[in-house]
């Protein structure tokens, strides 16, 4: 069974889903949805949320569910081992993901993450250092690369 919460941040709403194994989404500006409030899962996850947009959690203590392609998949995992506080290429993330010419199509993954902001997607930027895309809009990515520079 599916649980989501409404979490509002003095950033804006966000909207998180879990299962009973994990984590499944964390949407940015997500719009009206309906949704229950008990999961173990998505208490974990608001408390990260909290510490996190405050400047004071970095690692997630929760199991991520992950459901696209298995180079989705690839993707996403490899945006988990970018530092805190860092940014990475989508070249270097497509290298990770096993396809270093696959840069568009990691760019096109990057863009369809579904649990943002714990999954990282916000530390990839563009070859020439540019910020990039952001599938929430860019104030958010430049609102987490703040975060994490402070």
């Amino acid at each position: 069974m599916k649980t989501r919460r409404t979490v509002t941040l003095r950033y804006g709403n966000i909207l998180i889903e879990a299962d009973q194994k994990g984590i499944i989404s964390l949407e940015l500006n997500p719009g009206p949805k309906e949704y229950s409030e008990k999961s173990i899962y998505l208490d974990r996850l608001e408390k990260w949320l909290k510490k996190y947009f405050n400047g004071k959690r970095r690692k997630a203590n929760f199991p991520l569910v992950l459901k696209g392609t298995e180079f989705e998949k690839k993707v996403w995992k490899a945006m988990l081992r970018i530092p805190y506080d860092e940014t990475r290429s989508y070249a270097w993330v497509a290298k990770q993901a096993g396809n270093v010419k696959a840069y568009r199509a990691a760019g096109t993954a990057v863009g369809k993450n579904p649990i943002a902001v714990v999954i990282p997607c916000h530390r990839v930027i563009k070859s020439d250092g540019s910020i990039g895309g952001f599938s929430s809009g860019l104030r958010w990515k430049r609102a987490l690369q703040s975060i994490e520079k402070h």
